[in-house]
């Protein structure tokens, strides 16, 4: 397990509430959720593709990371479609990174 350090910091108390929220409904603690976002927009902030990636699907709430294989035209509509319009957002984010580079 790598070093852990912790860190005091002070936020206003409604900073605090939605954070928490945010949290809870990622199903993580606050600890975990404040490092994952802390993680991101350093990793945003060096101009890190992945990072920028993250730290926008975590802004949307979105920030579950898995690798997949690569699908043919039909069973991505598919995957798509049983996403409930997360997976046209995470689609449009990719094709935007994408284009960038």
């Amino acid at each position: 397990m790598p070093a852990v350090k912790q860190m005091l910091l002070r936020i206003p108390e409604d900073l605090h509430r939605r954070m928490t929220a945010q949290a809870a409904n990622a199903g993580r603690s606050l600890n975990r959720w404040a490092t994952d976002v802390l993680d991101a927009a350093v990793s945003a902030d060096e101009d890190d593709r992945r990072g920028r990636l993250r730290s926008e699907a975590l802004r949307l709430g979105i920030d579950r990371w898995q690798t997949a294989p690569a699908v043919g035209r039909t069973r991505r509509r598919r995957i798509l479609a049983s996403t409930g319009g997360i997976g046209l957002v995470l689609d449009d984010l990719l094709a935007d990174e994408r284009d960038r580079v």
